[in-house]
């Protein structure tokens, strides 16, 4: 991947870049009818306008067939964070009502 950007500053509030690096909670499925949910802390993460970029990926041999179709469409947004350290906090379980 290639990218060119301008200089390191500020998110713009309401944005796609401030809405991926700047939620808190965090849910991942841990089994059939169960889900981890988490809290993650870091400090506000400043980010890098992008210009212009290059992606060169064959996402079908990288991620398996079922997202070779990435490898037709274009992405949505492109954007480079300054990213710091997290901490992982209050995790639990989540169950699904059967």
């Amino acid at each position: 991947m290639h990218i060119s950007c301008m200089r390191f500053g500020e998110f713009e509030e309401a944005t796609k870049t401030e809405f991926i690096t700047e939620h808190y909670w965090g849910y991942a499925r841990y089994k059939d009818h169960l889900t981890n949910e988490y809290e993650v802390r870091h400090p506000r993460w400043g980010h890098y306008p992008v210009l212009d970029y290059k992606l060169d990926v064959n996402f079908g041999l990288t991620y398996g067939d079922r997202f070779a179709i990435l490898n037709q469409l274009a992405p949505a947004s492109v954007m480079l964070a300054e990213g710091s350290e997290i901490s992982v906090e209050c995790k639990m379980v989540i169950r699904a009502a059967i």
